[in-house]
């Protein structure tokens, strides 16, 4: 199956009528916290393509919760994307990275 940008949207829209119904008046922030419970359930088993769908619909549901469409999501990532490229990254103790600006590092 092929995936577009508006296959996107229009997953985020089913799955946001869906989770009115199920989850009625479930905030963003409630949202995002059992985000974490997912992206820990990644963290025990980062094969599980399904783990990943689960933390992704929670996103997309909390982002709608606050009016952002999965089209400004890509936006920004792409947009983020190219800001990162112009980081300096430097890898911490625990395996993660931190980024800083190049002009930052100038100072």
């Amino acid at each position: 199956m092929t995936v577009s940008r508006g296959d996107w949207q229009k997953f985020q829209d089913e799955q946001g009528k869906w989770a009115e119904v199920q989850f009625d008046g479930q905030t963003c922030e409630e949202k995002l916290r059992h985000l974490q419970k997912e992206i820990g359930e990644i963290l025990e088993d980062p094969c599980d393509v399904y783990e990943y769908a689960d933390a992704a619909s929670l996103l997309f549901d909390a982002a709608r919760k606050q009016g952002i469409s999965t089209e400004k999501i890509l936006r920004a990532a792409w947009d983020k994307l190219e800001t990162n490229k112009t980081r300096q990254w430097r890898k911490n103790a625990d395996g993660t990275f931190s980024g800083s600006h190049k002009e930052e590092n100038k100072k």
